[in-house]
């Protein structure tokens, strides 16, 4: 079997039949679809056992409530295809999604995985999440696919060979927000070669309520807990050599905590969460200026004369995209 699709679902009932619908309809037919229900509280459970009666492609496995890594994880280790696809409940895949997928599995095998484009779609108007795209289908060592600028977080623009998950044991880091960004950060430390695929296959459904679009102050805490993850990962698996690539990574997390706090400057989530790590943030934000270029070393300048000033400039340009 070429490809296990893996699709985490809680709390969904709305979204998962138009998810399941646009994975079933593909005319590349040589895949699992693995529906994980994660002790849904909702109508999520039915849906899942009914999709399943309808497709025998359609696995379930349903599961106290552990989390979206915990389901990651559980579907990742019930997979037997070559390759491994995750999906999440309340998006989509584009219409030859699979079969652009199988041609370039087929052109480049020696690829440890694909990297695909990404549709936002939101209030009905869609857009590319990356302005960085490559006009062919192409193989990248990951440095060079960092260095170029190709948007490495989230995980679900990626198609990765099982073996290579299960060799170096590759999970998603369970009880963590955020999650994605140190799966995508080992992802590319650990794959050497990198196929890109040109043409959209994936559908972001930006909607209002989500982790990515509500404020809270327990995203930064989580965040300054993955970047330790990602400081020990890095000493174990990323040659010396190899570092200014990867720190240039690792600017990620100084970036997604500081535009996570901005909504809570002025107040007292702020003021704790940088009595309790300011000064751990400030000392290793300045460690990793090794593998910082360009508009972000004049950041990291700003930063140490003002967090709050960074955090403002950040926010700011992300709100005017």
């Amino acid at each position: 079997m070429l490809l296990s699709i893996i699709v985490p679902v809680y709390n969904v009932q709305r979204y998962l039949d138009d998810c399941v619908k646009s994975i079933l309809c593909q005319e590349m037919t040589d895949f699992e679809l693995i529906l994980v229900d994660d002790g849904s509280p909702d109508e999520s459970p039915r849906i899942c056992d009914e999709w399943a009666k309808k497709d025998l492609r359609v696995k379930v496995i349903h599961k106290k409530n552990g989390g979206l890594s915990d389901a990651r994880n559980c579907g990742m280790e019930a997979a037997i295809g070559d390759y491994v696809w995750f999906v999440d409940s309340d998006d989509l895949i584009t219409k030859n999604a699979l079969q652009n997928i199988r041609e370039c599995i087929l052109t480049f095998p020696q690829a440890d995985m694909l990297s695909t484009q990404i549709l936002l779609w939101q209030d009905g108007k869609y857009s590319l999440h990356n302005s960085v795209v490559s006009s062919t289908m192409v193989v990248l060592s990951n440095s060079d696919y960092v260095l170029k600028g190709y948007a490495v977080m989230p995980s679900v623009k990626y198609i990765v060979k099982l073996s290579m998950y299960r060799k170096c044991k590759l999970q998603f880091i369970k009880g963590v927000l955020h999650e994605d960004i140190p799966f995508t950060h080992m992802l590319m430390g650990l794959a050497k070669n990198i196929a890109v695929l040109p043409a959209p296959t994936y559908i972001y459904r930006i909607r209002e309520g989500s982790i990515t679009t509500t404020p809270c102050i327990k995203s930064c805490y989580s965040l300054v807990e993955s970047y330790k993850h990602i400081v020990e990962f890095k000493k174990v698996n990323i040659a010396p050599e190899e570092e200014p690539w990867f720190l240039n990574l690792m600017y990620d997390y100084f970036y997604e905590i500081f535009l996570r706090i901005y909504p809570f400057l002025g107040k007292k989530e702020y003021d704790e969460f940088m009595a309790e790590h300011g000064d751990y943030v400030k000392r290793e934000f300045n460690k990793i200026k090794i593998g910082m270029h360009g508009k972000r070393k004049i950041l990291l300048y700003i930063f140490n004369i003002s967090p709050k000033l960074f955090s403002y400039l950040i926010y700011k340009k992300r709100g005017s995209h």
